[in-house]
């Protein structure tokens, strides 16, 4: 959970305000390459689903973030990219490089 943390803030700070271009600056560090379009639409369609349950659970979305936040960031946000970025640490092809 650190590393997704760690990578949701690398995400909200230093990429594009666009949530495709950010899939693309976090999916680039775990796999070495840019997520083809059906990866890039299900990773947001993740987010998009995360968004919409830490909007309903704000303590949640503060105990998943460890509260810290990036700055500018609400919890809910920094915990919706957690879990995006988590996902993208767990793939097999971020795990077992071949």
């Amino acid at each position: 959970m650190e590393f997704a943390r760690a990578l949701a803030a690398r995400v909200l700070t230093e990429s594009p305000a666009a949530d495709a271009d950010r899939i693309d600056y976090a999916f680039r560090p775990c796999t070495a390459r840019t997520p083809d379009a059906d990866e890039r639409q299900v990773l947001l369609r993740l987010l998009d689903k995360q968004r919409h349950a830490f909007a309903a659970d704000e303590q949640g979305a503060r105990t998943l973030s460890g509260g810290k936040c990036p700055p500018g960031a609400s919890a809910g946000e920094f915990a919706a990219w957690t879990i995006v970025c988590r996902a993208m640490l767990n793939l097999d092809e971020t795990i077992t490089r071949e």
